[in-house]
């Protein structure tokens, strides 16, 4: 004898949630790949965003510095201001901005470690065009002179800034490490009272 009763369907699990039934699981699909972008060629002059410049010269070694200030009366004080460094300091000058450029990524080593630039004598066009030495990879110390914007030295990475008036010794301690233009200041002074009138 035959069981003609039809074949029961198989059983669902169904969880409550707050007294509602939950929708049964699907299998996720597996998700396409991320594309990958490709990863930039690494140059040896190129360097993370963000990588310290703290630590540019070895003890003993020459602090080679690029000056960019076209105003000779800026330039005469930046040199003054090297001139007295108790420690070896080259200074190289370049006239245009494209000079300072190559010299800085382009030209064979050693090259400059720190660029001091006079940014009040800085046309827009060349501001652009002084860029390109953190584009290309230079990452040296930039110090600045005059009126810099805060996006400006954001963009250009400047690690120091110096205002008019510009004072004795304060490029000299920026650059050397020395403490000349640390300012003392006078303690009034104050009689002794000896207990005689």
């Amino acid at each position: 004898m035959t069981d003609r009763r039809s074949p029961t369907p198989p059983r669902r699990s169904v969880s409550l949630v707050h007294g509602l039934a939950a929708p049964p699981r699907r299998t996720a699909e597996p998700e396409p790949p991320t594309p990958t972008r490709p990863s930039s060629p690494t140059h040896p002059r190129i360097q993370a965003r963000g990588t310290r410049r703290d630590d540019i010269v070895l003890p003993g070694e020459q602090i080679r510095t690029m000056i960019f200030a076209p105003e000779p009366t800026r330039a005469a004080w930046i040199e003054s201001e090297l001139s007295r460094a108790p420690i070896s300091i080259t200074i190289q000058t370049g006239r245009k901005v494209r000079t300072v450029v190559s010299a800085l990524v382009r030209d064979p080593e050693p090259r400059p470690k720190v660029l001091i630039v006079d940014f009040d004598a800085v046309s827009p066009g060349e501001l652009l065009e002084l860029h390109t030495i953190r584009e290309e990879g230079w990452a040296g110390r930039l110090i600045g002179l005059g009126t810099v914007t805060p996006e400006l030295s954001e963009s250009l990475g400047v690690d120091h800034v110096f205002t008019p008036p510009l004072i004795r010794d304060s490029l000299l301690d920026c650059i050397a490490g020395t403490r000349h233009a640390a300012v003392t200041v006078a303690m009034p002074l104050i009689p002794l009272r000896d207990g005689s009138k």
